[in-house]
């Protein structure tokens, strides 16, 4: 059947339509640049002596980001707030976020990009002689808990700080990490509750890893996403994310980029299997 002239000129017109487009829009999984919400939080998210961010999130971000086409800016931002901004659309998002039920009413979590592991830092007098042996302890035992603003510590803390109202009493709550370390230091506190290698890293330069110790028993063991707006950021945005992730996490690179934050011989910490 001939092609008429109205079906000529549209045809015409979409080539042309197409080859204008930028190589790197063809198949980008962003159709804006997405603002990012971070906090200092070594060694995954901070800013450097220049202040320039930086750290382990921020380089896979860069990395599987940049694979899906996705453009970004950072923000400085506390993360209970960071939390709110993206419930109301007024970011587009953030890293280093657990995926929980009542985040997801609001928000889209991406596919794993590692693991963290959620511990309980003791004095290490303290430690020695301590009875604790499980999270029920502390919580029973009446200790002072230092927590972070908005941080989640796992199903078992979280189903005894709902089933005992009297347990809050016994925390202190901050949004600064290196304020529950001078806390547990100065006996402000019995136990800070954080990730390991945060812990680690704040103790190392307050020159307090010898009065420190972390204890057995771990608080929580989960994997770690990047949370979006659902306001603001597609799914296929994510899905976009979600292949570059897929894809980054079987290569050299990404080996590198954890063994330039995380010692190897620690890196059973943070298995991706």
């Amino acid at each position: 059947k001939a092609m008429t002239k109205h079906a000529a000129l549209f045809l015409v017109v979409s080539i042309l339509l197409s080859l204008s487009l930028p190589a790197s829009a063809e198949g980008a999984g962003c159709t804006k640049k997405l603002t990012i919400a971070f906090f200092d939080w070594q060694p995954y998210h901070y800013r450097d002596e220049n202040g320039t961010p930086t750290g382990l999130d921020i380089e896979l971000m860069r990395a599987t980001f940049g694979a899906a086409g996705c453009e970004f800016e950072l923000k400085v931002m506390p993360w209970k707030r960071t939390l709110l901004a993206i419930k109301f659309g007024t970011i587009d998002g953030s890293l280093g976020a657990s995926r929980l039920s009542e985040r997801e009413q609001y928000a889209w979590f991406s596919r794993p990009y590692r693991r963290e592991t959620m511990v309980m830092f003791m004095r290490r007098d303290e430690l020695e002689k301590s009875k604790v042996m499980s999270v029920a302890d502390v919580v029973s035992g009446k200790h002072r808990i230092g927590v972070l603003l908005g941080s989640w510590y796992g199903d078992e803390f979280a189903a005894l700080y709902k089933a005992d109202p009297k347990l809050r009493k016994h925390m202190l709550q901050t949004p600064e990490y290196e304020v529950l370390f001078t806390w547990l230091v100065k006996d402000r506190v019995d136990v800070v509750f954080n990730d390991l290698f945060n812990g680690l890293h704040i103790l190392k330069g307050m020159n307090a890893l010898d009065q420190v110790a972390v204890h057995p028993v771990t608080l929580n063991d989960d994997y770690i996403h990047f949370i979006f707006s659902k306001l603001t950021v597609p799914r296929t945005t994510l899905e976009a994310i979600d292949e570059a992730i897929a894809a980054f996490q079987g290569t050299e690179e990404y080996t590198a980029i954890l063994h330039k934050y995380v010692p190897p011989e620690q890196l059973t910490f943070m298995p991706m299997q």
